[in-house]
């Protein structure tokens, strides 16, 4: 499984993405994660097209964690700063 960070607005202090499986095709139904501090603060169901969506954040290191029954867990790091873009690792 692919987990896509296609976003985050350091302004708006949100990030939205996609789950993709390997081939690209979105996965729709899958539990993406948002842990912060190692903790799990947050969670959402992708939409039809594998997106999701979070608002709200504030500064600091996150992690997401895309799951799906039938492919193997994906995890993603990224940085919100207040008036800095950020970018995925």
């Amino acid at each position: 499984m692919i987990l896509a960070c296609t976003s985050v607005g350091a302004q708006a202090l949100a990030v939205t993405g996609r789950v993709l499986d390997m081939q690209g095709k979105p996965v729709a139904g899958s539990s993406v994660h948002l842990l912060l501090n190692a903790d799990d603060v947050a969670w959402t169901e992708t939409g039809a097209q594998g997106e999701y969506r979070f608002d709200g954040l504030i500064p600091g290191s996150y992690l997401l964690r895309a799951e799906s029954p039938d492919l193997a867990a994906a995890t993603r790091g990224f940085t919100v700063a207040e008036g800095q873009p950020s970018v995925p690792t």
